[in-house]
C-alpha cells in the first residue's frame, strides 16, 4: 500500500473572498523522514558568474487610490451571539507591478499597495484578525472584472455582487462593489458582506520594466540548460494537459531562471517548504529517481520552488533557507525563490488544493503538464506516468 504524506500551510488560498479572515485553514503535519543514504547522481552544483538578462525599456507605473466600505449583515444566529450589524472602511494606495502575472489570469493591470482601516476597526474585529494596515493586491481586466487578494503573493479572485463594477477608462476611475455570504467560526452563524467603493488611477513617477520581455543571452550561473523553443504560449490558470506557464524567478545563484529553458526533457516541478518532512523525503530521493530513469534512457530534471516555510508559505524565502537546502539537496537542479507562482499553479492544476506540500507537477519535454498532485510516498507513480508516455 502506498502512503502519501503532505504538510499544510496556513494562508488562505484566495484571500480576496472576502479578503478577511472569516475562515480557518486546518493544519496537519507530515512526519519527518530519515536519511536515505543515496548517492547523488544529479547535476553537481556550483555557481558561476551571474549575468542578468538584457534590460528592457522602463515604463511609468500606474498609481492607484481607492476607498471601500464594507457592510456586515449578521443572521439571527450571529445576532444571538451578540454580533450586531456594522460597517468598516479601508483606503488603498498602490503602484502597478509586472513581475507576478500568475497571480491574476487575464488581469490587464495589477497593483500592489497598502490598505488601511480608517473607520470601524471594532467592526472588522468581529470577523477578522486582519491588522489595521496590510499589503493587498488589486487588479482589473478589460471586461470590467475586479480582482483582489490580501497578500502580495496571493492569487487574486474576481469579486462579484449585486453592484456591477463600472470602469470609466476615459476618466481613469471605477465604481466597484461585491457581495458574499460567509459562515462564522465555532457555528456562530453567518454574515453577508457587501462592499461598495471607488478607485482612480494615473501614470506616476515610478518606472517599471517587464522582466518577461528581457532577452537572456548569457549562460546560467548554475549551469542550467537554455532550451526554451521560443514558440510556447500558456494561460496563467492552466489545467493538466496544458502548457505550464513560464516564470522568471531567482535561483540559488540569484540568477533569473526561465522555467521554459527546461524544455526538451521531463521535468518535475516541486512546490516545497523547508520544514516539510515529505518535501525533504522527495528531495532526498530525487537523485535515486534520476538514476533509475537514466538507466531506462530517460532524462529527468528537477525544479524546486520554495516559500518561507509552512507558516509563511506564500512569502519568498530567506537566503539562509535556500542556501541550506541547496547544500543538502541542490545537486538535482534549480532551487528557486518563489513568489506565489507555485501555489497559484497548484490551485489551478489540483482540484480542491488546500496549501498542501509538496505539490508537484510532471511536465513533458514540450512543457505540458501530464500529472499534478500533493503529498509524497515514493517515485512509483512518477516512473509509471513518464514511461507510459
Amino acid at each position: 500500500m502506498l502512503f502519501l504524506l503532505a504538510c499544510s500551510g496556513s494562508e488562505p488560498l484566495d484571500s480576496s473572498l472576502p479578503a478577511d479572515d472569516t475562515s480557518v485553514q486546518t493544519d496537519d503535519t507530515g512526519a519527518d523522514t530519515g536519511e536515505t543514504g543515496h548517492e547523488d547522481t544529479g547535476h553537481p552544483f556550483e555557481c558561476g558568474t551571474v549575468d542578468a538578462p538584457v534590460d528592457v525599456p522602463d515604463i511609468p507605473a500606474l498609481e492607484l487610490a481607492g476607498t471601500v466600505t464594507w457592510t456586515l449583515d449578521f443572521d439571527e444566529t450571529a445576532e444571538g451571539n451578540d454580533l450586531a450589524d456594522c460597517t468598516y472602511t479601508r483606503t488603498f494606495t498602490g503602484t502597478q507591478v509586472l513581475d507576478r502575472p500568475w497571480l491574476c489570469d487575464g488581469c490587464a493591470v495589477m497593483v500592489e499597495g497598502t490598505a488601511t482601516v480608517t473607520e470601524g476597526m471594532e467592526c472588522l474585529g468581529l470577523i477578522s484578525s486582519s491588522p489595521e494596515e496590510r499589503t493587498e493586491m488589486w487588479g482589473w481586466n478589460e471586461s470590467n472584472g475586479f480582482f483582489r487578494s490580501g497578500h502580495e503573493h496571493g492569487r487574486m479572485g474576481e469579486l462579484e455582487g449585486p453592484i456591477d463594477n463600472l470602469f470609466q477608462y476615459d476618466q481613469q476611475l471605477a465604481s466597484i462593489g461585491w457581495q458574499g455570504e460567509y459562515g462564522l467560526s465555532d457555528d456562530r452563524g453567518a454574515v453577508v458582506l457587501t462592499a461598495e467603493g471607488s478607485m482612480n488611477w494615473k501614470a506616476g513617477e515610478t518606472l517599471i520594466a517587464d522582466l518577461f520581455a528581457a532577452e537572456r543571452t548569457a549562460p546560467y550561473a548554475g549551469g542550467w540548460p537554455q532550451d526554451d523553443p521560443g514558440t510556447l504560449s500558456a494561460s496563467w490558470a492552466p489545467a493538466v494537459g496544458e502548457t505550464l506557464p513560464n516564470f522568471r524567478l531567482e535561483d540559488q545563484c540569484r540568477d533569473r531562471l526561465d522555467l521554459w529553458d527546461m524544455a526538451g526533457t521531463y521535468t518535475i516541478v516541486e512546490v516545497s517548504q523547508y520544514n516539510c518532512g515529505p518535501c525533504q523525503a522527495m528531495a532526498e530521493t530525487a537523485g535515486d529517481f534520476q538514476g533509475t530513469m537514466a538507466d531506462q534512457g530517460v532524462e529527468v530534471r528537477f525544479v524546486t520552488l520554495h516559500g518561507n516555510g509552512l507558516s509563511d508559505s506564500l512569502t519568498s524565502p530567506t537566503e539562509d533557507i535556500i542556501d541550506a537546502w541547496t547544500e543538502e539537496y541542490g545537486n538535482h537542479g534549480p532551487v528557486v525563490y518563489d513568489r506565489g507562482y507555485g501555489v497559484a499553479m497548484a490551485a489551478s492544476l489540483i482540484e480542491d488544493y488546500g496549501l498542501s506540500f509538496p505539490a508537484w507537477f510532471i511536465v513533458d519535454p514540450e512543457m505540458t503538464v501530464i500529472h499534478a498532485q500533493t503529498g509524497f510516498g515514493d517515485w512509483t507513480t512518477a516512473e509509471a506516468i513518464i514511461l507510459a508516455e
